[in-house]
């Protein structure tokens, strides 16, 4: 270590150099999971930067200085996340299995996806939780100038699902292929930018067990319409 990254570290009472963040990061920080709280709960035009200075406990022209514009922080919280998300989703299609038939590969990918975005629903880590309800959320105002940018970055991530589902229904018709698409990822991003919904399906019980139950009842139907359409 050099005398650098000593200097940055703090002391445990046996002398061991124990490293942490600077204040500045840790502040620049509590400011982006603020937004992320806040954007997730009110939107876009709902959110001021003021609401987020207050919540992070940050003086306005400290967020100012990290954070020039209201899109400028709607831009880093979208980006902050997004390799996480889509590392968790890669790794979930990653670990399906090669399927007996069409219908049940085709199953075994649309579980994949629709779990890795329902476990992070119910799971411990709060941060990825407001991620998702805020890009779930965003997805619906995805036009406007502000956002689109942010937004569009996310793409990467529909398309490890889409380029897996492709390779199960190579030859099925576009039009229908995307409108199957359309109607499950409409169907995910109101389930899990609503908790209040997510509880009533799981009987109010953030548990895997009551997600895995979910996603049974989920995936016969949506693999069930895409086969059926696939045949025509």
């Amino acid at each position: 270590m050099t005398a650098t990254n000593v200097s940055a570290a703090g002391k445990c009472a046996n002398g061991v150099v124990r490293t942490h963040r600077p204040k500045g990061e840790a502040k620049r920080e509590a400011i982006l999971d603020a937004a992320e709280r806040i954007f997730a709960e009110r939107g876009y035009h709902g959110t001021s930067l003021r609401d987020v200075a207050q919540d992070a406990r940050a003086g306005i022209g400290l967020l100012n200085y990290y954070f020039p514009t209201k899109a400028e922080l709607f831009r880093q919280v979208v980006l902050r996340r997004r390799d996480v998300l889509q590392e968790r989703v890669a790794a979930s299609l990653r670990a399906v299995g090669p399927g007996g038939n069409p219908h049940e590969a085709g199953a075994g990918v649309i579980r994949a996806f629709l779990a890795a975005f329902l476990e992070i629903c119910v799971g411990a880590d709060e941060g990825l939780r407001n991620y998702v309800r805020l890009t779930s959320r965003f997805m619906t105002a995805y036009n406007e100038p502000e956002l689109h940018d942010p937004l569009t970055s996310l793409h990467p991530i529909t398309e490890l699902f889409v380029d897996k589902l492709r390779s199960v229904y190579p030859h099925m018709n576009e039009r229908r292929f995307h409108a199957a698409l359309y109607a499950m990822e409409a169907s995910l991003i109101f389930m899990v930018q609503d908790p209040g919904f997510l509880d009533e399906l799981s009987g109010g019980h953030h548990r895997a067990a009551a997600i895995d139950r979910i996603v049974d009842d989920l995936v016969p139907f949506f693999a069930g319409g895409l086969h059926a359409i696939a045949g025509h």
